[in-house]
């Protein structure tokens, strides 16, 4: 967690890419900000749609879910 700026990014390096593993990460982003986040930005990976459905998701919406986030096609390129 950066203490300036408040961000988490979580980047954990798994095996597979099925829900319980993106649930890991959603777990751990709780645990490090002490709370639920208020916000949570993914691609578009169907897990993780999944997990903050699992993890993060009430009826207040108090986390939003920003999901289908990609970079542009020229950063693509570059990293």
């Amino acid at each position: 967690m950066d203490e300036r700026i408040r961000f988490h990014l979580v980047s954990i390096v798994t095996q597979r890419r099925e829900i319980q593993d993106a649930r890991k990460a959603f777990k751990k982003s709780k645990e490090v900000g002490n709370k639920k986040p208020r916000l949570m930005v993914t691609d578009g990976l169907q897990s993780y749609k999944k997990a903050f459905n699992a993890e993060l998701y009430d009826h207040h919406q108090s986390c939003h879910h920003i999901a289908d986030v990609a970079l542009q096609e020229s950063l693509n390129n570059v990293l």
